[in-house]
């Protein structure tokens, strides 16, 4: 590429590049219009427990107890509200010092309602995984401290 040409290519990007951006905004900023899928329901359950979005399917309440040991989790339908129990039982997944302890949660008389007692769950912040599937889907939030 001779001199002449580079200059006048040169020309031609920064014109393209003047011309291509007007200095205009859009008409709505895309990420800011679309509402916070956190902040629908707030971050706590109608049981005081931590709210857990499972897809756009459904919804979570964790409640851990260190004292006692014991977990119970709250499903509810996408609203947040409507009960809405699991495929099956779910799983709590823990890590632990020996490896990883596999918690089996039992429903209780409260619909979709399942809970758990276990000597690991007596840490204030245990570590580990649930798992859960509703409507063929399975899901596998992080326990929340």
């Amino acid at each position: 590429m001779t001199d002449k040409s580079a200059i006048i290519l040169a020309f031609i990007i920064t014109g393209c590049s003047i011309l291509g951006c007007q200095g205009e905004k859009p008409d709505s900023d895309p990420i800011s219009s679309a509402p916070a899928v956190t902040d629908q329901h707030g971050s706590h359950g109608p049981h005081g427990g931590t709210l857990l979005e499972l897809g756009t399917a459904a919804h979570l309440e964790y409640l851990h107890d260190a004292t006692k040991g014991r977990v119970t989790l709250y499903f509810t339908g996408s609203d947040a509200k409507s009960p809405l129990d699991p495929d099956q039982p779910p799983t709590l997944v823990l890590s632990a010092e020996g490896g990883p302890v596999v918690v089996r949660l039992e429903a209780s008389t409260a619909a979709a309602t399942y809970a758990a007692s276990h000597d690991a769950l007596r840490s204030d912040h245990p570590e580990g995984r649930i798992s859960v599937t509703i409507a063929g889907k399975t899901y596998n939030p992080d326990l929340e401290q």
